[in-house]
């Protein structure tokens, strides 16, 4: 698979003073912080590391899938890691991002009231 991005966004993103980007990159919403053995958030390195590479390996960037222990595939260089909302800025106007949380249960509970099948939920 292939992704595609605006490359011009990614190279204004990096140019941002290390403060802003980082008060971007990181979410204060999210519940688990991502901290190093010293206490030091490491995400926002992840992130600029990341945008760094796509710009050197520039526009249709082949991203390998990988399957985990757990069956689940996970990008090895993709952009799968990246904030929501950097995506949102840096990939192309036809790429979407879809949470799929619990999706397996919502899918199976539609299908059950398409096909009129009774569950207790």
């Amino acid at each position: 698979m292939k992704e595609y991005y605006n490359i011009e966004i990614i190279k204004e993103l990096v140019k941002l003073p290390s403060s802003i980007l980082k008060d971007f990159v990181e979410n204060p919403n999210k519940k688990h912080l991502h901290k190093d053995k010293d206490g030091n958030k490491f995400y926002y390195r992840h992130v600029i590391k990341t945008l760094k590479e796509i710009i050197k390996t520039g526009n249709g960037r082949s991203v390998v899938y990988n399957y985990k222990a757990n069956n689940r595939q996970y990008a090895e260089n993709g952009s799968q890691g990246l904030p929501s909302h950097i995506k949102a800025l840096i990939l192309d106007d036809d790429y979407r991002d879809y949470d799929m949380v619990n999706c397996h249960f919502n899918i199976l509970a539609n299908l059950f009231k398409k096909h009129k099948i009774s569950y207790n939920h």
